[in-house]
């Protein structure tokens, strides 16, 4: 139960109800990651006491997605896509977001400032960092935002294809929030860290163990000659 005060920024809860616990997020590194860069964003989106019933609801859709995805990370990166179309912050892919040339052919690049693809010419004026942007690339953008989200999981993307896909949609959901929002692939480290699950799901690293050794007063180790 949530109480209310007019004029009070602080809310009191004195009983919540657990509706759905999303255990298999809880399973792996990649699960967890994917389903915390959705909430956060899903916080960087809506206002404090604002009800948005399609962020949240492709928020839900995106941690069911997620639990049962081959690809957690693609699938959460598609699922970022669905809370920016309901949030209003799609990208545009269809032209030049600076001059409106139309995005016929040629080399095209990201700009997540402009909101969406930008020409060749263009470019050269943005004032951050814009990633080149594959024809490939622009036809799955496309294709995922014609598609019916619940079909999204379904999609397989090549490993270089992922990884530009990845690029563009963390650096525009950056400039969207505000923020940088933590990396997928900075928690799973492509194999250098490893992690486990604490009692209560947390995220726990595994550090290196620590060799301790017995020496003798000439700081040799014990059972060696001096």
């Amino acid at each position: 139960m949530l109480y209310e005060k007019p004029g009070d920024t602080l809310y009191r809860v004195s009983q919540t109800d657990v509706r759905q616990a999303f255990p298999p997020l809880r399973n792996s590194l990649e699960t967890i990651a994917g389903a915390a860069r959705l909430a956060n964003l899903a916080s960087a989106v809506t206002a404090d006491g604002d009800a948005v019933p399609r962020v949240f609801h492709a928020l839900l859709e995106g941690f069911r997605a997620i639990q049962g995805s081959e690809d957690p990370s693609l699938t959460a990166a598609l699922y970022e896509l669905e809370i920016l179309r309901f949030a209003g912050y799609l990208p545009h892919l269809d032209r030049c977001n600076v001059c409106q040339g139309r995005a016929s052919g040629g080399a095209w690049f990201f700009s997540s400032r402009a909101g969406g693809t930008v020409c060749t010419a263009c470019v050269k004026r943005e004032p951050a960092r814009c990633p080149a942007v594959s024809p490939a690339c622009l036809a799955f953008f496309r294709q995922v935002l014609r598609m019916d989200p619940a079909r999204l999981p379904r999609l397989k993307a090549s490993a270089s294809l992922r990884n530009e896909l990845r690029e563009v949609i963390e650096l525009y959901v950056d400039n969207v929030a505000g923020r940088r929002l933590p990396r997928t692939h900075a928690l799973l480290g492509e194999g250098r860290v490893s992690a486990r699950l604490g009692r209560a799901g947390e995220m726990v690293a595994a550090e290196p163990a620590t060799v301790y050794k017995r020496t003798n007063s000439a700081g040799h180790p014990v059972g060696t000659a001096g």
